[in-house]
């Protein structure tokens, strides 16, 4: 189901229907919600990716979200998605993806003000401003792409590009979306022919973190938590490399950030991977101690896995999109739906 058309839908009903008897019905106790940036303007390698919210917005929600749920720290969320503990509460674990400058200047004072605690998942490769995720370079490609007068030689020169990978185009300017990790240089090259030098972007907006902010982060009691090495998308990725990609980050979190409880968020999602995977995975010797998927409000067949919610939906706040979580969380219990079942193998 298109979540963005569930929230809509839904989302009204809070007016009928209060949320404690949702929680209290569904005996759903936890709840980790996700952002990945809050801005008073998106910047450009984002603004078209997923919505944006203002500080005053995020604090807004926060502090919904704080008369319906107890805030804990990541030592007590790892106890209960491994089953150590049960929380006697709703409590929720607020976690930030990709690592982004915003996190340490707008979210964290925001956060530490309210006393809540977070983990914030970062990928190595873009630690210190030194690479930038496809899909940021994306995003700033279409911005670049937007602006009017545009000369000929671009749309055409992009178009070629795509027909020499064999890749339809039908927009040139949303055809940018549509480029797989795999073939994700395609965004340096199309980068140039746009204008856009990526290299002296990253040295002059500062994109993401570096290790002094990450570390400033971990000195006001917030975690940090791997998000694989380069944000790829896995179904791109052989099995081989997914356990790479998942360690590698992983390493990176415990050896480098000296992060004690080490913990994984999936780029993108999780969903496909099958049981097989997470077998593998703890079974190695330095495994994050649990992972996070982004299929929202939903039980999971996997070990050691927990589900996320994402809080960045268009024209629906936080109190819409959670209280539509739960009551859709509480239709698929009725239909035995609300669990995510696993292939075994791949």
């Amino acid at each position: 189901m298109d979540k963005s058309k569930l929230y809509l839908f839904t989302a009204p009903l809070r007016r009928f229907i209060p949320f404690s008897i949702l929680v209290r019905i569904s005996r759903q106790k936890m709840l980790f919600p996700f952002w990945h940036a809050v801005a008073p303007v998106p910047p450009p390698h984002i603004r078209h990716l997923y919505p944006v919210p203002s500080p005053e917005q995020f604090r807004r929600d926060m502090k919904w979200l704080l008369r319906h749920f107890k805030p804990i720290g990541l030592p007590d969320a790892v106890r209960y998605i491994t089953g150590e503990a049960s929380p006697e509460k709703p409590v929720m674990h607020i976690t930030i993806d990709d690592g982004f400058r915003e996190s340490v200047e707008v979210i964290a004072p925001v956060l530490k003000e309210l006393g809540v605690p977070a983990t914030f998942f970062v990928s190595p490769a873009f630690v210190g401003n030194h690479d930038m995720s496809y899909r940021c370079k994306a995003s700033l490609v279409y911005h670049q792409l937007l602006r009017p007068g545009l000369p000929e030689c671009i749309p055409s020169g992009i178009t070629k590009a795509f027909m020499k990978k064999g890749l339809p185009v039908s927009d040139f300017r949303k055809a940018v979306f549509t480029i797989p990790y795999r073939y994700r240089e395609m965004l340096d090259h199309l980068g140039l022919v746009a204008g856009i030098n990526f290299e002296e972007y990253l040295r002059e907006q500062k994109p993401y973190m570096d290790d002094a902010q990450i570390r400033s982060l971990q000195a006001d009691g917030f975690y940090i938590g791997a998000h694989s090495v380069d944000h790829p998308w896995y179904p791109d990725l052989s099995p081989g490399e997914q356990l790479q990609q998942t360690l590698q980050s992983t390493d990176f979190v415990r050896n480098v950030l000296g992060e004690m409880l080490p913990v994984f968020a999936f780029p993108f999602a999780d969903h496909f991977l099958p049981l097989e995977f997470y077998r593998n995975l703890h079974a190695m010797p330095h495994a994050p101690l649990v992972t996070f998927g982004t299929s929202g409000l939903k039980k999971d067949s996997a070990p050691r896995s927990a589900q996320r919610v994402a809080m960045e939906q268009p024209s629906v706040n936080v109190p819409g999109i959670v209280f539509s979580e739960y009551l859709y969380f509480l239709f698929k219990a009725l239909a035995g739906k609300n669990l995510l079942r696993r292939a075994e193998n791949y």
